[in-house]
């Protein structure tokens, strides 16, 4: 979830920079996140740029790609409450 969360926050984003801050498990993470249908990636030079899909947005809805960062951390403090 971390994976996906990093790449719809980010994309588009290169495989390569997802790599650096994600560890090499994130490859691991790509291949199930891809198999399910959440990402897409096309090749770019060495690596490949990632994508979210449509089943992403239908999964988790619009108003996950649409928020700041602040937001987001205002709407989880206001869950723990």
């Amino acid at each position: 979830m971390k994976t996906l969360a990093f790449i719809a926050y980010k994309q588009p984003l290169m495989q390569s920079n997802l790599v650096k801050v994600r560890s090499n498990k994130a490859y691991d993470h790509l291949k199930i996140l891809e198999e399910k249908g959440f990402v897409s990636k096309e090749p770019k030079g060495r690596s490949y740029m990632l994508r979210t899909t449509k089943k992403f947005v239908e999964y988790f809805g619009e108003k996950a790609l649409k928020l700041t960062p602040i937001e987001r951390v205002d709407d989880s403090a206001k869950e723990k409450e």
